[in-house]
């Protein structure tokens, strides 16, 4: 797993900014895949496209993603643009649930980190109150059950929440 570090960027050492670093003994995830390439080339050959990679993938060795991550960092006022349960700072009742939060590229899909960190941020949502619908509520029939209008004279289906 990736471990979050304040340090200065090679080409601006001017500030700090949060980075992303492996473990020790950790390595990095690969950006040149041979079978990725050759099912991309196949691809492309029946389907008269194409194959490609992104630039600094072939240059700088550094893998990208299709999955726009980052922007919105996790931390306290000041540092970060939420809290950890992804409200945003000075502003009441606003959170954010997407990719944003995430810092760094995972390496592999982050649809169920994404759906995690979400679900994170809704467990600490009040649970509304239940309010007593109105009384125009009662003569709207649910769906599925049989209403004199429809013609039946059978019992009413129960309707399945």
């Amino acid at each position: 797993s990736l471990t979050a570090v304040w340090r200065r960027r090679w080409w601006w050492p001017f500030a700090k900014t949060l980075r992303t670093q492996l473990p020790a003994g950790k390595s990095a995830n690969p950006t040149y895949i041979p079978v990725g390439n050759q099912v991309a080339r196949r691809l492309a050959d029946k389907t008269r496209g194409v194959p490609m990679s992104a630039i600094n993938e072939v240059l700088l060795d550094v893998p990208t993603t299709a999955h726009i991550l980052g922007g919105c960092s996790i931390g306290p006022a000041g540092r970060g643009v939420v809290d950890a349960q992804q409200r945003v700072h000075g502003y009441q009742g606003l959170r954010v649930c997407d990719g944003s939060v995430i810092p760094a590229n995972l390496g592999v899909n982050p649809s169920l980190t994404i759906t995690a960190l979400a679900e994170h941020a809704m467990e600490s949502v009040p649970v509304r109150q239940q309010v007593a619908p109105p009384a125009m509520a009662a003569a709207v029939p649910v769906w599925g059950e049989a209403t004199p209008a429809s013609g039946s004279d059978a019992a009413p289906v129960p309707a399945t929440a």
